[in-house]
């Protein structure tokens, strides 16, 4: 036995399923000519987290794993789990260009957040793509060609695509007079296996190559196997608890696994050695790590190679000492020629040899000072000595620079590894770099965090100037001179640049968003000092060209077992105020509600648990959600800074940044939900394109990152501005609001019947929140003549998606209002309502209401309005099975449409008259019909509507072949325009073709997913359509006890249900329910079960 057919842990399909289908799909590619490519995915260094946490949490990020994949995929893509951390993309239709861009896709959809847990798990995917062009490969060897170049991707570093094999290794670097050290270097690797555990340090005074010397052991470990991972020691990581195995070069672990101790590290693949720079720095938790690692004598061999600096470690089974020498006078001239490129005189390489005791580091000091101060200088032909170099050496002095102060933070940075990663990273690329969000948000301690630890990269130090007291922007220049303790003579500006001409580094500028016009003395200083480094904090962007933004948004609200980072922050806060508190389960959830409620700000959450000791968790939730204002630290708490004293204050503080305009459109797009786009923030808020520039400016409003031209509001913030509104611009944004979105309904009704139809579909679904609150308003207004307009003119919409409840609701609502509706909308509106209930089985409920609609329809003598009535009716009447009566009805819409010159409604009476005859098996009247239809479809740009007559052709189609042709090109434009039912559809008669070519194997999964999609949309006579398929494939496949209990459900149904399966579809299921019955030699009688019972027999299927 084999696995299900959906994979039970993640839902994508199983492996099971992968053969069978590729092999239908390049069949059906050799059919169309097209492309298929097919990627092998691999979760990198996986193993790691199932041995250090469990398989709990591994499980759970497989989980997570294929919702992001999920996410970024094509609706008729399909996701194979092939086993482990190992799954498998099948791309049918695709180019190798456009599958290699999705992978990149998929790579950066893994890495752009960390994995839900506590704390949050940092991962990268590796992939090999094959693609094969119209279904020229096996399935075996397109297979094999993508698991290639997936080893391929191993091999050169993870965390990449690969399409072909290839990687050379770099050559070695010199290692200067060091053959013993050497010597020693090789016997200590070559003997820790047969020790399993091993210490080698390094000794010799500061400045003798420590670091050098591990980079030489880096080097050997790795050419002998061994896996390394390095870690320095600096003095940031005091406030950052395991930072120094989160920084380690190379590491590819994270907090989550670390925080386990040696019991997770232990479980490292093959042999492992740890390179310790700097370990008096370490932090602490980092040391004991390593301690308890080197002290274990479980786990694979283990060494730990450190400089020596007198902190004391485990003692292991072998411990080597290799105390490293000075350079000799000819190894001092080569360092000399290898760094500089020139050959230095005699007497300056014996100066500098004698002046550093050889030593490296002293030696290279002196270099660097004879370069600073203009003894040795670059010139056009190269380096040139200044002859009295040793006296000017000798007397020259540093200049005189204060000692950097960086303030330490007062408590550990939670939840931000990601963002204190990329901005340690800008800040080694650029030189000025903006770290941008709303006030509250945690920017001064995040930078506060990274310029500790980027600190020890600038030479001349780092500095923090925290500028929120300062009040006029000219009086920067004088601030700067005085935080940095210069003399205040002449132009202040003239004065930093003398100072700092030369010097490498890092200013900490903290809250600038009030001194925007120093922006341009801030560029001069960039520009006169080519050493100088910016990170500025503001909560808007400063708009210089040489400007890099990181925007900061709120902690994560989704962890391992629900303890997010955001839900970490607020537990730490809320134990500093009351130590000894112990939360029962209730109040975690009341906790977490408090951090869904201020949507992770980290502010927020402080002040919430400010109020611990004296309100429970689920009363302070309460107080958040009904007001605000109680965001505030209570009476006595003076500890925190007073702009942080509220969150009404913060946003007091920025709502005062803008002019009255920008405040004026800020409230008034609060009214929105879930996002507006630029053309709704026009008439809704009076928003210009320049208006909504300066509030995404100020972090007010964000970009929203996945839709161009599409805005974002934090929540709380949303609440602020709206609460600025008065009751009567409240009442008047949002008649504006819901004015907007019933005009856009207007216009998508025909813009989602012709050749736009993609760019509506894609439009449309990002506003069912919008949607929601205008029909809302509607309603509150009492509009019900709109509100059935805006109904009516949805209705599509929503059913494509599968969102009959919803819509049914809507129309209900504004049916039942009171007040005047014109005839015709009434009639139309009922018209609509019915389809929606027919939809959800509800039969007699949507007859009732089509009967009044065709009684108003032919009283007012609409023509139009009368044949969506017939046609409604001649739906109803062909799913009851009366057949000779939907004729009549279709064909009298029919002749309605024609007359009036309603092309889009003729095509679609024309494809229904077509099913009619298809289901009393008149194949050859239907075939002409679906043509008929399908000249009309693609002349008016209906796209869904061509989708449907291929669908419906390749039915009635005597060639399989032709049949499966166009069947998948239907399927394809299902799947750009995002039709669930019709692509549920096309599963379904795919894979009734594949059962008549006797392929059952291929047909299984595509009804599995046929079912999964009817059940979820709540299309209850498709989804036994698809079940009696799943009989017949049963019976194929030689399991008859399932397909009599299948086949036998869905009859029984059948029988019970208002509506009726088409005839043909009833003598097949008697007819399978007998030939299962002769397979078992039974006569039994069948245990009842209902039609979801069914689906679950079906959906839990093992196939041998």
């Amino acid at each position: 036995m084999i696995s299900p057919q959906f994979d039970p842990l993640t839902g994508a399909l199983s492996r099971a399923a992968l053969f069978p289908t590729l092999e239908a799909t390049l069949h059906a590619a050799q059919l169309t000519g097209e492309e298929t490519a097919l990627l092998v995915l691999d979760l990198d260094h996986f193993k790691s987290i199932n041995d250090a946490f469990g398989h709990p949490r591994g499980d759970a990020i497989l989980r997570e794993l294929v919702e992001r994949i999920q996410g970024a995929i094509r609706t008729g893509d399909l996701l194979f789990r092939y086993g482990g951390d190992e799954f498998v993309l099948l791309l049918p239709g695709t180019e190798h260009t456009q599958a290699a861009l999705l992978a990149e896709r998929l790579l950066s959809v893994v890495q752009s957040r960390p994995f839900a847990g506590d704390p949050p798990l940092s991962l990268t995917l590796s992939i090999g793509l094959a693609t094969s062009p119209a279904g020229a490969d096996s399935p075996e060897t397109l297979f094999a060609r993508a698991d290639q170049n997936l080893l391929a991707a191993k091999r050169q570093g993870r965390a990449r695509l690969a399409e072909a094999q290839g990687a050379e290794e770099a050559p070695s670097t010199r290692w200067l007079e060091r053959e013993a050290v050497q010597l020693g270097l090789q016997h200590f690797l070559r003997t820790l296996p047969k020790h399993h555990r091993g210490l080698l340090r390094s000794l010799g005074p500061s400045g003798a190559g420590h670091t050098r010397f591990l980079e030489e052991v880096q080097r050997q470990a790795q050419l002998l196997g061994y896996r390394t991972f390095w870690l320095t020691g600096r003095r940031a990581y005091a406030t950052h608890p395991y930072g120094a195995l989160l920084d380690g070069a190379g590491l590819e672990l994270t907090e989550a696994v670390i925080q386990r101790g040696s019991a997770a590290l232990r479980a490292l693949e093959g042999a492992v050695l740890w390179l310790v720079d700097r370990p008096a720095e370490l932090d602490a938790a980092s040391r004991k790590v390593i301690a308890e690692l080197l002290a274990d004598p479980q786990g694979p061999v283990m060494g730990v190679a450190v400089v020596e600096s007198g902190i004391e470690w485990p003692v292991p089974p072998l411990v080597e000492e290799l105390p490293l020498p000075a350079l000799s006078l000819e190894s001092a001239r080569i360092l000399l020629r290898s760094r500089l490129r020139w050959e230095g005189p005699e007497a300056f390489v014996q100066w500098l040899w004698q002046a550093s005791g050889g030593w490296p580091g002293p030696l290279l000091a002196r270099l660097e000072q004879a370069e600073r101060s203009g003894v040795l200088r670059m010139g056009s032909k190269g380096y040139s000595l200044s002859p009295d170099f040793a006296r000017r050496l000798e007397e020259a002095e540093p200049l005189p620079l204060p000692a950097p102060a960086l303030p330490t933070p007062k408590h550990s940075l939670i939840g931000r590894d990601r963002e204190l990663l990329e901005l340690k990273q800008l800040l080694g690329e650029r030189r000025l770099v903006t770290l941008v969000a709303p006030g509250g948000m945690g920017k001064t301690h995040l930078a506060m965090q990274a310029a500790l630890e980027v600190a020890h990269l600038y030479r001349d130090g780092a500095y923090f100037v925290a500028l929120a007291g300062l009040d006029r922007a000219q009086d920067l220049p004088s601030r700067l001179v005085q935080e940095f303790g210069l003399k205040a003579t002449g132009d202040p500006q003239e004065s930093l640049v003398q100072h700092f001409t030369g010097r490498q580094v890092l200013w900490v500028l903290d809250n600038f968003e009030h001194l925007l016009e120093a922006g341009e003395f801030l560029r001069a200083l960039l520009q006169a000092l080519p050493g100088l480094t910016l990170l500025v904090t503001s909560r808007e962007r400063l708009g210089l060209s040489e400007e890099w933004v990181l925007p900061l948004e709120g902690l994560a609200l989704e962890g391992e077992g629900g303890h997010s980072a955001a839900l970490r922050l607020l537990l730490q806060a809320i134990r500093r105020v009351n130590p000894g508190l112990h939360l029962s389960q209730s109040e975690l959830e009341a906790a977490r509600r408090i951090c869904r409620v201020v949507e992770g700000l980290p502010l927020g959450l402080e002040l919430a648990a400010a109020w611990a000791k004296v309100l429970s968790l689920g009363e302070i939730a309460q107080e958040i959600e009904t007001n605000l204002g109680f965001l505030a630290s209570p009476e006595g708490d003076e500890a925190r800074p007073e702009r942080h004293r509220s969150l009404q204050a913060v946003f007091e503080s920025s709502w005062k940044l803008l002019h009255p305009e920008e405040q004026h459109i800020l409230a008034r797009l609060s009214v929105f939900r879930g996002g507006f786009d630029r053309e709704g923030a026009a008439p809704v808020a009076g928003a210009s394109v320049s208006g909504l520039l300066g509030l995404v400016n100020l972090s007010l409003v964000q970009r929203d990152p996945h839709h161009e031209g599409r805005y974002l509001m934090h929540e709380l913030l949303r609440q602020f501005a709206l609460e600025r509104l008065s009751p009567e611009a409240l009442e008047h944004s949002l008649a504006a609001h819901a004015e907007y979105f019933w005009g856009l309904a207007q216009r998508a009704e025909p813009a989602l019947q012709g050749p736009e139809q993609s760019r509506w579909v894609r439009r449309m679904k990002l506003e069912f929140d919008n949607l929601r609150l205008a029909f809302s308003t509607l309603r509150n207004l009492g509009r019900a003549t709109q509100g059935q307009q805006m109904a009516t003119w949805l209705s599509h919409f929503y059913a494509w998606h599968g969102f009959y409840r919803e819509t049914a609701h809507w129309h209900q609502v504004f049916l039942e209002m009171p007040g005047p509706v014109p005839p015709a909308v009434q009639a139309r509106t009922q018209q609509s309502l019915a389809l929606q209930l027919k939809n959800l089985g509800l039969w007699a409920q949507s007859m009732a209401l089509l009967e009044q609609s065709l009684q108003t329809s032919r009283a007012l003598h609409d023509p139009w309005l009368l044949a969506e009535a017939l046609h409604m009716k001649g739906l109803l009447l062909r799913e009851s099975g009366e057949f000779a009566q939907a004729l009549a009805a279709f064909e009298e819409a029919l002749a309605l449409r024609q007359e009036i010159g309603d092309r889009y409604g003729e095509s679609t009476t024309l494809n229904d008259i077509g099913i009619v005859h298809g289901l009393q098996g008149q194949d050859r009247a239907a075939r002409a019909y679906f043509l008929r239809s399908l000249e009309v479809k693609r002349q008016i740009g209906d796209e869904k509507g061509v989708a449907y007559a291929l669908g419906n052709l390749a039915v009635v189609s005597e060639s399989s072949e032709e049949a499966l042709r166009w069947l998948y090109e239907s399927l394809a434009i299902k799947r750009r325009l995002g039709d669930q039912q019709g692509i549920a559809n096309a599963y379904t008669n795919i894979a009734g073709r594949l059962l008549q070519g006797g392929r059952p194997l291929e047909a299984w999964p595509l009804l599995m997913e046929s079912l999964f999609l009817f059940r979820q949309m709540g299309q209850v006579a498709s989804l036994a359509l698809a079940l009696a398929s799943c009989a017949q494939a049963l019976l194929a496949l030689q399991q008859p006890a399932l397909a009599l209990q299948i086949a036998a459900s869905v009859q029984r149904w059948d029988q019970q249900a208002p509506t009726k399966l088409p005839p043909q579809t009833r003598r097949n299921l008697e007819a399978y329910i007998q030939q299962a019955r002769e397979a078992l030699g039974t006569d039994e009688q069948i245990p009842a079960s209902s039609l979801e019972q069914a689906y679950q027999l079906a959906m839990d299927v093992q196939l041998a």
